[in-house]
């Protein structure tokens, strides 16, 4: 009799390298092989001493997120190490996500785009500060933009993962991996380059990528040609999911410039994710009200042969400042959201955190009052003055 065991997508190739480590005629040597595959640019950990391993795959860490897969090492003189990492595959679709994909979608969060905490930089960092969480003395957990709690669960099995972790950890011997389709060479580009040179520490204090290394799956796919039976089964039964060779379609279209959805011209206001990008259509619409957006496929847009000056230049509304709110006639009142919130068309709404798509407000008159979102295009441009601060003449 013979079982065929096959896993799916990134979770099935994660479940095969560990499968075969564990199986391995020498799982420490096979674990200390795999974390040596790994590329870090900022700080080299040293992975040659590795005695005995956990493997903890799609665990929970509540508030910081899923991790794709813990290692965590005991070496042969009696140090920890703890290596945290995410996977990514490229889909078996037309244009896939690359690092600078999903690079421009992080930053973009930061402007009002999209938010998505399935965003590998997302993850990274909620690693970062589980991590940095547990090294440090108990205290107050400083909330930022990704991790606005911080709390510990009380999930039993996801507590008992935390007080895991936590012995690994107290000496700072942590690394964070991510595993990614693209090519090994525009890893270490994008790893030496773009990140090392990063700002985002001006908005993220905690913000620390010398612990980050990154791998291809191309790269696993060569080493463990042989003697990693289970995941060559696990390549060949994913064939087109987890990486290809062919470059990516078209994906990357440039904020702020206008390109051609068909006839129609159109001004990309958040770049290429994955496959679409979203997009303000130059024609028709209300310019007393904020951009009606919606998102097409990158490879659908062509370049603009025309580079007129735009008259009106699309934009977000200012965070903090109030406008006048209505619905119209064009769809539902509000957006789906989970508290019920009654709102009159005319009522001043104060800006919390714009996008370009919905945008979360609260009520003008009640400034501790409850947030809600909005529809962004639901929103008159011209800022409103809350009655509480108005100047009497």
């Amino acid at each position: 009799m013979a079982v065929r065991l096959l896993g799916y997508s990134e979770r099935g190739m994660v479940n095969a390298l560990c499968d075969d480590m564990a199986h391995s005629l020498d799982p420490a040597s096979a674990v200390s092989s795999f974390l040596s595959w790994f590329d870090f640019p900022a700080l080299q950990p040293d992975f040659s001493n590795v005695e005995n391993a956990t493997l903890l795959v799609e665990q929970s860490f509540s508030d910081f997120g899923d991790l794709d897969l813990l290692i965590l090492v005991e070496n042969n003189d009696e140090t920890l190490q703890a290596v945290l990492i995410e996977a990514k595959v490229s889909n078996d679709t037309r244009s896939w996500a690359t690092v600078e994909d999903r690079w421009a979608e992080f930053l973009g969060m930061f402007d009002g785009g999209g938010w998505n905490t399935s965003n590998l930089f997302v993850q990274l960092f909620r690693k970062v500060r589980l991590a940095d969480s547990l090294a440090e003395h108990p205290g107050p957990f400083a909330a930022d933009l990704f991790v606005p709690r911080g709390s510990p669960s009380q999930n039993a099995v996801v507590r008992r993962a935390v007080a895991e972790l936590e012995k690994y950890i107290k000496g700072g011997n942590v690394w964070f991996g991510a595993i990614l389709p693209d090519d090994p060479d525009d890893l270490e580009a994008f790893s030496r380059d773009t990140l090392q040179t990063c700002t985002v520490a001006q908005r993220l204090p905690r913000w620390n990528t010398s612990r980050w290394g990154f791998l291809s799956w191309r790269t696993i796919d060569e080493n463990t040609k042989q003697n990693w039976p289970r995941t060559q089964v696990g390549f060949e039964w994913n064939r087109g999911q987890i990486y290809r060779l062919e470059p990516p379609l078209q994906h990357s279209v440039q904020v702020g410039q206008v390109y051609l959805h068909g006839e129609t011209k159109v001004y990309v206001v958040l770049p290429g994710q994955g496959d679409g990008c979203r997009v303000v259509e130059l024609i028709g619409g209300d310019r007393n009200f904020f951009w009606n957006t919606m998102k097409v496929k990158v490879a659908e847009l062509c370049p603009c042969e025309s580079s007129d000056q735009l008259d009106d230049v699309p934009s977000l509304p200012l965070n903090g400042s109030t406008y006048t709110w209505h619905c119209g006639e064009d769809g539902d009142r509000l957006p789906p959201q989970n508290n019920t919130v009654e709102i009159d068309k005319g009522t001043p709404v104060t800006v919390v955190r714009a996008s370009w798509y919905t945008s979360r407000v609260r009520m003008a008159n009640a400034p501790n009052g409850p947030t809600f979102r909005v529809y962004t295009h639901h929103l008159n441009r011209q800022i409103q003055v809350p009655p509480d601060r108005q100047v009497q003449g």
